[in-house]
């Protein structure tokens, strides 16, 4: 492990303790409330935290200086932005789609005028090491990389966040780091830098691993075997889960049909991408039987009354954080029935645990979490399965469309990015197994001590659930060592979500808890966090009717040692089981 963990860390400390860690300590449950509220005295003593919610000091260095270049270049500044008294306001962006994405999100969101919200180019140099020479000795050299910002009236900030938080495609920590070091490195080395020449052999790497993990134990179609460019046609990479989502959102938007369906889990931000760029959704927060119905009714009605179908079904194997998974088969039926795609987020069940390309057409996973598992670099992948074999060659001439080439160009996850993932990537199936390990033996703890009255009134985890099940990988030898060890039994993740009785109640819990607490999950430190004070802090009553009760804490468990979590969670269901029989935070309003 990079950063030993185990116990709680002090607040606003960075998790782990790297430069480009993705999460920030969070100990008490009123840190939790008043991170959600944005609250000056916490926001102050953070050093860290999740990219797309709080944006990293690198990246807000180079904001700045990309706003006193164009200061110095233009005293007066010819945008609109001098009509606002407060000043400007800045986002950088690695390419210039997301930044043209970002400046029509704002201006359609605010009714600005067209001088109002405007991108200009800088060119830095950055230094980027070239792969090792024959001798094993590494070589660097700068190169000259275009960056877009977006200037807007500073009273559109909170507009501008909203899309950096939703899309997930801001610039990276790693590359903002390095345009800081390149401005205070004097060179005469340049180079310009071609996005589209830049995959390097990490991007290759990781784009070959992430196919043989989705087919480890089924069938590889002999193209991906034998030809590596076919497997670079399929496997996309992006800077985070997030853009990956947002950009495949895009690109879908030439398919056929005119709704969009989310099935089986509110997560927000997924949710959002949805509502704001698809043609139009539906949603279905359940995932159930009954919903399904639903879903098959209205598939024929489209179908039988107004002639339409449906573009796509977005849905997880399994749900965060709830861990549901629908009914994947049954969802493969209707689509090969009503000819829309299914669309599998991956992440929490892991391609470790869980085989989805039997049913997907589409498989998008945040590389940010179990796939890196340090919780220190983000990235996102989406995979053309070939396996479904319907609607593939369409697929990929969508994705090649000159209409659409800013939404999959790998390069766009920063080759130190693509290097860290894929040098964290390494161990990832002894690493999913000591997760599986450590959720399995909590869980078997905590099962007892749950049920209707008591303190932990449920335990969240798929080792009921049918459809998960059906899911599972079986059990075989790997391939080669690529794949990792010899042995790996798939489990149930590392996720489990915990529902107690109270608010009070959970708050005694997760105070008492001496883990680490903070966003993510998927990361080798066990991390917990209660979800909806986090996720949902004002839209409580709409979580609520998906099951998401503000008195559950979710569970990411790491590969610490299992006997240690063990004493840990018992000190904490002591606490709860204390405020539960009457103790000093019994009261479900604190």
């Amino acid at each position: 492990m990079q950063d030993q963990t185990g116990f709680t860390k002090p607040l606003g400390e960075q998790i782990p303790n790297t430069r480009h860690a993705i999460s920030v300590s969070l100990p008490h449950w009123d840190d939790i409330v008043a991170f959600a509220a944005k609250e000056p005295w916490i926001m102050g003593m953070l050093k860290g935290g999740y990219p797309r919610f709080v944006i990293h000091k690198d990246v807000v260095a180079v904001t700045k200086l990309c706003i006193e270049m164009l200061q110095e270049q233009h005293p007066v500044i010819q945008t609109g932005v001098e009509k606002v008294s407060r000043g400007v306001g800045c986002l950088v962006f690695p390419s210039i789609t997301y930044a043209a994405d970002c400046q029509e999100y704002i201006a359609r969101s605010t009714g600005s005028h067209d001088n109002e919200v405007t991108i200009r180019r800088f060119d830095f140099s950055i230094p980027r090491r070239v792969d090792p020479r024959p001798d094993g000795e590494e070589a660097s050299r700068f190169e000259t990389m275009d960056l877009y910002a977006v200037f807007y009236p500073e009273e559109y900030h909170d507009t501008a966040r909203r899309f950096w938080r939703i899309s997930g495609t801001g610039m990276s920590s790693r590359l903002a780091e390095d345009i800081l070091r390149g401005i205070e490195t004097k060179t005469t080395e340049h180079r310009m830098y071609d996005r589209n020449l830049s995959v390097s052999s990490s991007h290759r790497v990781l784009q070959r691993r992430i196919a043989t993990f989705l087919h480890r134990g089924v069938p590889m179609p002999p193209v991906l075997l034998e030809d590596d460019g076919a497997v670079f046609d399929v496997v996309h990479l992006y800077p985070t889960g997030m853009a990956a989502i947002y950009s495949l959102t895009k690109i879908l938007r030439l398919w056929g049909g005119t709704k969009a369906v989310v099935f089986g889990f509110p997560y927000d931000s997924t949710l959002r991408v949805q509502e704001l760029f698809a043609k139009d959704h539906f949603f279905y927060g359940h995932g159930t039987a009954d919903e399904l119905d639903q879903l098959e009714a209205h598939l024929q009605e489209e179908k039988g009354v107004h002639s339409r179908t449906i573009q796509y079904v977005w849905c997880e194997c399994t749900s965060n954080p709830l861990v549901h998974t629908p009914d994947l088969d049954r969802i493969r039926a209707l689509a090969d029935e009503y000819g829309f795609l299914v669309i599998v987020d991956d992440t929490i069940g892991t391609a470790a645990n869980v085989n989805v390309v039997d049913v997907a057409d589409i498989i998008v996973t945040s590389l940010s979490k179990s796939f890196n598992g340090r919780a220190d670099a983000m990235g996102g992948s989406i995979v053309l399965n070939r396996l479904q074999t319907r609607h593939q060659a369409q697929l990929r001439r969508l994705f090649a469309s000159e209409e659409n080439a800013g939404y999959f160009d790998s390069s766009l996850l920063y080759h130190r990015d693509a290097r860290q993932i894929e040098l964290n990537s390494r161990d990832y199936l002894p690493r999913i197994a000591a997760m599986n390990a450590n959720a399995a033996r909590l869980v078997e703890l905590l099962t007892p001590l749950a049920g209707p009255g008591r303190a932990l009134q449920r335990i969240y985890y798929p080792r009921d659930d049918p459809n998960y099940q059906a899911r599972m990988r079986p059990v075989e030898r790997p391939r080669d060592d690529e794949s990792g060890g010899d042995g790996f039994v798939p489990g149930y993740g590392g996720l489990f979500t915990l529902g107690f009785a109270s608010v009070g109640v959970a708050r005694a819990f997760f105070d008492a808890l001496d883990v680490c607490k903070g966003s993510s999950l998927g990361a080798e430190m066990t991390l917990v966090q209660p979800y909806v004070q986090t996720v949902f802090p004002r839209k409580k009553e709409w979580a609520a009717q998906f099951g998401l009760d503000e008195a559950i804490v979710r569970c990411s468990i790491g590969v610490e040692d299992g006997a240690v979590l063990e004493r840990i969670f018992e000190v904490a269901m002591e606490a709860a089981e204390k405020a539960f029989d009457g103790g000093p935070c019994s009261d479900p309003k604190r």
